[in-house]
């Protein structure tokens, strides 16, 4: 509370400067006897009269609290000094002399204060960090009031509060609300975004009435419709288009088409890999604007609506890994702007002579992994953009029509795993663009059109599984893009063309079960990308070439079931990446090789039926079971041709 409170403002102001004039000058008198040593018995803190009225509540606090103690009281007020004049003091319950009092007050200038406060302790003799119980004064417009009281034995300063603290204390405040305002506004923006995502999944959820249980959610998109950004919709269990009596049931079911905004307005709608199920609904066909439909990799069931043909603007059409059946609708025929067509891996059966009639634009054709039946229609020859035709795993008949010589932009052709026959047409000649043509597993005959050596952009070349026949042209060195050659599985006659040797980038050549003569080209061992070498159940002979031993990447080696003679070269220990291989029904004879030793990745080894004599290593061994004659070759880990131990024989 106040020292002071009679009389106004400017009074007290007038009366507190002149007791700081006063103070000054006693306060210079002071500094000359301290100088001289007298009074060195007068403590300097309790030298005004204001200062004794502050000491004095000192005094009898400090009494009050000694004589509960039992302890004596004692004045730190010397009485022969003069208290008045002074702003404010604070008092210590300790009796020093004037010199100590000095040096006490010269080495406080040094602690953390500052110049302000410094200036003040000068001019009225304050001493601060006092350890005892004492009272904080402040000096608010010439006015002394007591603002706190510190308990005993606790250090604080005697620093004064200036108004400055004030607006420090002002800025914090404004600061902390600020903090507390961006905090508060920031709960409720996380709030708002909580609660819309919930009414969006809430709203979605009510507009799909009927679900099947899934242990994951479904993720539906529509992307680029006019308008509106792609809209990505959450559901908690797979959804199904709704059928004609739930829309009755509810006029909340309406169709996954026109759910969201008007369908005419819709020009690409993709829900693929979406766990859809059911059907897919007629009312497809509303959507007259649509021009690109992708549905693959769903559950969806049933048959393609036949409503599918009033799409006049699709370009693109993909509903593959379903498990669509029926037959395909002929109003897909009727979509000519078509350039992108993909039906695979689904159920669907019937021909497909009506749907290639007008379908000229057509750039990719994919209709693979079917039960689709009939014969592969001529009029085929009028796509002539198609780039990539793929027709194989389906139960097609006929002949090749020979007007594939007219798509002239075709880079893959499968036909294969079908019922074709007849002989390659040498149209197909004509496709020098194509890269991938796979005619194999299928009822064709005669020999290879010499017009198909002209394809030198071919990477891969399977005609396997057929009934041709006939020597293997020279001409096949042309083929230097070739890194796939099927031809197993034929009645080829004849040697194996050493200018196979020019084919540097094959990586697989396959040759089985064939009628080929003669010796193994050494030329084979120029093949430095070969990873898969098939030459058995043919009729070769003579000796295995060392130059097989080049082949650093080769995995796998079958050359068993034809008339191989002499030993196995121990060249073969150099084919470090060997996985499989297969020497067995040959007529090899000599010392098993003790290079085989460093085949370390290989686990299959058959060298039975042959006159090979000698061990197995131990260390062979440890990773394989090879497969031999128990007679001629000592190995206690491995069989012979029935699969049965050697060292149980």
């Amino acid at each position: 509370m106040p020292l002071k409170e009679n009389g106004n403002k400017d009074e007290a102001v007038g009366k507190t400067t002149s007791l700081i004039e006063e103070e000054r000058n006693d306060s210079t008198e002071s500094k000359s006897k301290v100088k001289n040593g007298k009074n060195a018995q007068l403590p300097r803190r309790c030298n005004r009269p204001l200062a004794r009225s502050i000491c004095s509540l000192e005094d009898s606090i400090r009494g009050k609290q000694q004589k509960e103690k039992g302890e004596s009281t004692r004045s730190f007020l010397h009485p022969s000094r003069n208290y008045d004049g002074m702003p404010g003091a604070f008092c210590e319950g300790r009796s020093v002399n004037m010199k100590e009092d000095e040096d006490q007050f010269q080495n406080s200038s040094s602690r953390a204060r500052t110049n302000h406060i410094a200036d003040w302790d000068d001019e009225y003799n304050i001493i601060p960090n006092i350890p005892s119980y004492h009272v904080r004064a402040q000096l608010v417009q010439a006015d002394v009031r007591i603002i706190s009281r510190q308990p005993e034995n606790s250090i604080i300063s005697a620093v004064p509060i200036l108004e400055r603290d004030n607006v420090i204390r002002k800025y914090f405040s404004i600061i902390a609300i600020g903090v507390f305002i961006i905090f508060i506004t920031l709960v409720g923006v996380s709030i708002l975004l909580h609660l819309q995502i919930h009414e969006s999944n809430s709203a979605t959820e009510s507009d799909f009435s009927q679900h099947t249980k899934s242990d994951q959610p479904d993720f539906l998109i529509l992307t680029d419709i006019p308008s509106i950004k792609p809209t990505f919709l959450r559901t908690s269990e797979p959804s199904s288009f709704p059928t004609e009596a739930q829309k009755k049931k509810s006029t909340k079911d309406v169709s996954i088409f026109n759910m969201f905004l008007n369908p005419k307005e819709i020009t690409n709608l993709h829900l693929e890999g979406s766990n859809l199920i059911g059907t897919i609904p007629t009312e497809i066909g509303l959507l007259t604007d649509l021009v690109s439909l992708k549905l693959w990799n769903n559950k969806l069931t049933g048959k393609i609506p036949s409503e599918i043909g009033h799409l006049t603007k699709l370009t693109h059409i993909d509903l593959h890994g379903n498990t669509l059946k029926g037959k395909i609708p002929r109003g897909l025929g009727y979509l000519t702007k078509l350039t992108y067509l993909s039906l695979y891996d689904n159920t669907l059966e019937g021909g497909v002579l009506y749907l290639l009639q007008d379908l000229i634009e057509l750039e990719l054709l994919d209709i693979h992994q079917n039960g689709l039946s009939g014969s592969i229609p001529s009029d085929i020859g009028r796509a002539t953009k198609l780039t990539y035709l793929k027709l194989h795993q389906n139960n097609l008949i006929g002949t090749i029509p020979t007007e594939f010589g007219n798509m002239l932009e075709l880079r893959w052709l499968s036909i294969d795993q079908n019922k074709v026959n007849g002989n390659i047409p040498s149209e197909i000649g004509k496709n020098t663009k194509i890269e991938w043509m796979s005619l194999g597993n299928n009822m064709l005959g005669g020999s290879i059109p010499t017009e198909l050596y002209n394809l030198t952009n071919i990477e891969s070349l399977s005609l396997s599984s057929n009934s041709l026949k006939g020597n293997l042209s020279t001409e096949i060195g042309f083929l230097t893009r070739l890194t796939h050659l099927s031809l197993q599985q034929n009645t080829f006659t004849g040697r194996i063309p050493t200018v196979i040797g020019c084919n540097s980038q094959l990586s697989e050549l396959n040759l089985h079960e064939n009628i080929l003569v003669g010796t193994i080209p050494t030329e084979l061992g120029r093949l430095s990308y070969l990873r898969e070498l098939t030459l058995n159940e043919n009729a070769l002979s003579g000796a295995v070439p060392t130059e097989i031993g080049n082949l650093n990447k080769l995995i796998y080696l079958d050359l068993s079931r034809n008339r191989l003679q002499d030993t196995i070269p121990r060249e073969f220990g150099r084919l470090q990446g060997l996985r499989q291989l297969f020497l067995h029904k040959n007529s090899l004879f000599g010392s098993l090789p003790s290079s085989l030793v460093a085949l370390t990745n290989l686990y299959t080894l058959w060298l039975s039926e042959n006159h090979v004599i000698g061990e197995v290593p131990k260390l062979l061994c440890a990773k394989v079971t090879p497969r031999i004659d128990c007679g001629r070759i000592r190995c206690s880990c491995c069989v012979n041709y029935l699969g049965l131990m050697c060292d149980q024989i």
